[in-house]
């Protein structure tokens, strides 16, 4: 079956409400069967809100890896699995995503840079099958010598006189040992945009979007009350 990801990590910027909403986008815009799973390290009593309004599953993240790299535990996770980062907006259709994820191996969805010439971003992922040779490779890294440093909240990782300043930058690395290649989400599937390139500027939706993604400032929470975008990500509320 169909899954359906997300990561909350405890200590970070996005809360329970995030998390939250981007289930609640997903069944507003998601038909058929599949299964959301949220992969924290919440207890069950602060996840319980998520399990009220959409989210099926809760998954214990093991390791130890900040921030942002505990997403790296998703590789260990057979397809077809879609996954969202929490900052994202579900505002339309996602049925050629889905058909994409179901039939294509060996390959990888990430996103296409949104700032041309940049690295592929790892904010929306997709996968058929097993990707788990990703996981192996970070886990083998670690187990060399690979360390965390950086400022707080910006977790960088060291390895081999390389700084990986981004979860994405060493998912791009571990792609040829792990055996798989990249395709880009915005070649699947049109209405994919970033708030900050295509959206920031405009007082209302261009009627395309069906998928928003927010990286860097602004976050979602610093928009203004009454904002347009806002006032979407607040819909998503439960509906039961």
């Amino acid at each position: 079956m169909l899954r359906i990801a997300m990561v909350l990590k405890r200590g970070g910027i996005y809360t329970v409400d995030y998390a939250r909403r981007l289930a609640q986008g997903v069944r507003q815009h998601l038909g058929g069967e599949y299964d959301i799973l949220c992969l924290t390290d919440l207890s069950d009593a602060e996840c319980e809100p998520l399990l009220d309004c959409g989210v099926d599953t809760l998954v214990p993240l093991e390791s130890e890896s900040p921030g942002w790299w505990a997403k790296m535990e998703l590789f260990k996770l057979s397809g077809p699995i879609i996954y969202f980062d929490l900052d994202t907006v579900i505002m339309g259709r996602l049925d050629p995503l889905v058909a994409w994820t179901r039939r294509s191996t060996p390959y990888l969805l990430m996103l296409k840079g949104f700032i041309q010439g940049r690295p592929p971003q790892s904010g929306v992922m997709a996968w058929c099958d097993d990707v788990s040779g990703i996981w192996d490779y970070y886990q083998a890294a670690l187990q060399a010598g690979a360390t965390f440093g950086g400022r707080p909240g910006r977790h960088a990782l060291y390895w081999k006189g390389t700084q990986y300043r981004g979860d994405q930058d060493f998912i791009v690395d571990a792609i040829h040992p792990a055996s798989l290649q990249i395709r880009h989400v915005q070649d699947i599937m049109p209405g994919v945009h970033s708030y900050k390139r295509h959206l920031q500027s405009r007082r209302a939706p261009m009627g395309d979007e069906r998928i928003v993604c927010f990286h860097g400032e602004p976050r979602l929470h610093d928009l203004k009350s009454g904002h347009w975008m806002r006032t979407i990500w607040e819909a998503h509320e439960s509906t039961d």
